[in-house]
């Protein structure tokens, strides 16, 4: 270090004033929340010589820290760095003033420092032992360290690390430790560190925190909003500031433009920062993850590794994600102002450098990122596209939600229909989630694609378009069949669905009561790898051929196919598809004839646990799979599951009357079945999806306003309100509701909320 000469002119000019004000520890705000967590932590951390709190800009650590050590012990010093500590020797009588009040001997020091020149070696050694002079343990609080921008200031706080005080503590508040030596000071173990992982508030702190400004939100709420604060307190104080002056609103979109929010950014950050790198930040806004690699390719540059280091550095809301690539990520609220700033200053700005991160992200192999980018772009043809491309994959490895996601942002029929791909399998993959009405819905989008568009498999879309409507069975059996057989012929050779196509025309013999040509069909369907995906298909055909074998009397065959169908359903991990009850029920039907009964109830439990799930979508395996677990529950004693069964296979057959056989078989078991004893109770009647109707009737609401809040079709809530008016021997929907209140059953049954 060399000498600091000061102004020269006598002791006027060498004088300077302390404020008093940068001595006192800041007072305790009225909208103050206990943080226990962070106390714990900093109880915890209270015999470490140094301790650093790491975080931006509104974390609450100065607040935090205040009221935790002026409840504490041990002799308390603050002191408040502000930009203008520039002078090494006003931060060194500043030191000196925070060690005179714990007790330290300052006052060679203070002969130094108030000269017309400091010899900055000498006070800084007049410093080191006036710490090391504390008669008794303290904390020497130095807060807003970042600011300290002279590198002599920065070499002496260095210094005071090396010669803490045992007993005593220098706690170092700061939104960058950039250039303190905290690894060796780590390796030494002598060092706490408490960053923003730390300081982020849980829920029930921002609970607290909301309801101090006057707002109270459910907890659902209070959590969302804290995920998109990230925990970070100012963030949650302004959003209940945003909610107040908006009348309780508040969602992701006013949060993101709200000028509190965005002058809160600018005055702490974005008016502090060069423009480049202000510019930089308000382009990465449009992304998710960010990388050097990702942000040059989207945004033409070159720089932007030297750029990302620099704000994480310098702790600038953006953080390294975990793993050892270096990936980056913007504080969660802070993106929403920047992208929202982004959009008002060039709204084709945004949708460029989405449209480059998609193409990147292609090129890389991520699908998914580069769906979410073309669905942010509202790019919907491209992601279309994608989104044809991955689905299959998604759905073999259970991204049910990620789908459900996707979908939604392409649910237009006509968008479908200019992506035949994507309207199949999306519409089966509705099919076998049990939402009947949309897959109708795109399966009919997709009828009216070009039927000679090539597939990615190789096939028409005319073969495809075959196999859909042998899936869905939407004009009967017969129609099935022709559709199954069109499929098998004309799918490309080596096609994925081939397996599949043939496993539908076994069962449409099935239901064409011709077991023989069925057992055919299944035999060809059956050996199919799962790993290929065709795990539902190959569970389906093995249990398909069980049931064939029972037929047949021949116990071991059918004992052997149903353990395997079984054995393909748990290493597919098809325990909760719904096509998985009718491989349950077909074992447990054979467990049964085998004498193992209680396998059979575990199995009749499960194929119970996921049978609600087969709808008219998949028309010929609800009810065939009704039909068999019926009788299952017949076998064992459980005749009123079985009513309860063959009510709904009956509803079933509302939708979808023309299913050959399987209709006959409904009518057998209905004939066959006692009527329903009186003490049995009128509830046990009704299926669970008309108990769920039932207290609706009762309501103000239309059968349309009802359908839309349980989220099924019309049609649907008429047909099960006709079912309930059969059942209860009414005509109109008035009487339902006057039967159902004189019987109690409405008392029974707990209202939706």
């Amino acid at each position: 270090m060399s000498e600091i000469r000061r102004p020269t002119g006598g002791d006027t000019a060498s004088r300077f004033t302390l404020f008093e004000s940068k001595l006192r520890v800041p007072s305790r705000r009225g909208n103050f929340v206990r943080r226990a967590v962070l106390f714990d932590r900093l109880r915890a951390a209270r015999r470490a010589s140094v301790l650093i709190v790491e975080a931006p800009t509104g974390y609450g650590k100065t607040t935090a820290l205040a009221w935790w050590f002026q409840s504490g012990r041990r002799k308390l010093g603050w002191y408040s760095i502000d930009e203008r500590e520039r002078d090494p020797v006003v931060f060194l009588a500043y030191l000196g003033a925070v060690l005179s009040r714990v007790g330290a001997d300052v006052r060679r020091l203070s002969r130094l420092v108030g000269g017309p020149k400091t010899p900055i070696p000498g006070a800084l050694a007049e410093l080191v032992q006036a710490l090391e002079s504390l008669g008794e343990p303290a904390v020497i609080v130095l807060d807003n360290v970042h600011l300290l921008a002279n590198p002599v200031c920065i070499d002496v706080v260095e210094a005071l690390l090396e010669h803490v005080p045992e007993g005593s503590q220098l706690v170092l508040v700061t939104e960058s430790a950039q250039g303190l030596p905290t690894e060796r000071l780590t390796s030494e173990g002598r060092l706490v560190t408490l960053g923003v992982a730390e300081l982020k508030m849980s829920d029930s702190e921002a609970d607290a925190l909301l309801r101090s400004a006057a707002v109270a939100l459910s907890p659902e709420r209070v959590h969302s909003l804290n995920v998109l604060c990230d925990g970070w307190a100012a963030g949650l104080y302004l959003a209940a500031l945003v909610a107040r002056r908006s009348g309780g609103r508040l969602d992701e979109v006013l949060l993101g433009s709200d000028r509190l929010l965005s002058d809160y950014f600018h005055a702490q950050l974005l008016d502090k920062l060069p423009e480049g790198q202000r510019d930089f930040l308000f382009e990465i806004s449009a992304l998710g993850r960010i990388c050097a690699r990702l942000c040059d390719a989207t945004l033409g540059r070159t720089d932007s590794a030297a750029m990302l280091r620099s704000l994480a550095e310098a702790n600038r809301f953006i953080t390294v994600l975990p793993g050892r690539h270096r990936w980056f990520e913007l504080h969660p609220l802070f993106r929403d102002v920047l992208s929202a700033e982004l959009v008002r200053r060039d709204p084709d700005r945004k949708r460029a450098i989405l449209a480059r991160a998609a193409d990147w992200y292609e090129a890389e192999g991520d699908v998914e990122s580069a769906m979410g980018c073309a669905i942010a772009a509202g790019d919907l043809d491209r992601a279309a596209t994608l989104c044809g491309a991955a689905l299959l994959k998604l759905d073999w490895a259970g991204r049910s939600t990620t789908i459900e996601h996707w979908c939604s942002a392409i649910d237009d029929p006509v968008l479908l229909a200019r992506h035949p791909q994507v309207a199949m399998l999306g519409s089966a993959m509705y099919a076998l989630s049990g939402q009947p009405d949309v897959a109708e819905r795109w399966a009919r989008a997709a009828f009216r694609s070009d039927p000679a568009e090539t597939m990615s498999d190789g096939s028409r879309a005319s073969a495809w378009v075959a196999k859909l409507r042998a899936l869905l069975c939407l004009e009967g059996g017969s129609a099935m069949r022709e559709d199954a057989l069109l499929a098998v012929e004309t799918l490309a050779e080596g096609s994925p669905f081939i397996a599949s196509a043939r496993n539908l025309l076994g069962f449409a013999y099935l239901l064409a009561g011709d077991d023989d040509q069925a057992s055919v069909w299944f035999q060809d369907g059956a050996p199919t790898s799962p790993a290929l995906g065709e795990g539902v298909s190959a569970s389906l055909a093995l249990a398909a051929l069980a049931l064939l074998a029972a037929a047949r009397d021949d116990l071991d065959e059918c004992d052997a196919l149903a353990r395997r169908s079984v054995e393909i359903v748990e290493q597919s991990r098809l325990e909760d598809s719904v096509t998985s009850a009718f491989v349950y029920t077909v074992a447990g039907r054979t467990a049964f004839a085998r004498e193992r009964r209680q396998a059979a109830r575990d199995d009749a439990a499960s194929a119970d646990r996921l049978v609600a799930g087969l709808t008219y979508a998949l028309p010929w395996l609800a009810v065939l799979t009704r039909v068999e677990l019926a009788g299952l529950h017949l076998a064992l004693a459980n005749p009123a599951r079985a009513r309860d069964l063959v009510d709904e296979a009956e509803e079933v057959l509302v939708h979808r009357p023309k299913l050959g056989v399987l209709g006959e078989r409904v009518a057998e078991l209905r004939h066959g079945l006692a009527p329903r004893p009186a003490g049995e109770g009128l509830a046990s009647a009704l299926t669970p999806a008309e108990l769920r109707l039932l207290p609706l009737l009762a309501s103000y609401l239309s059968f349309r306003e009802i359908a839309e809040r349980l989220g099924v079709s019309r049609n649907t809530v008429k047909t099960q309100a006709i079912a309930i008016y059969r059942k209860l021997n009414v005509s109109s929907r008035s009487e339902a509701v006057e039967h159902a209140r004189e019987t109690g059953l409405l008392k029974d049954i707990a209202p939706l909320p």
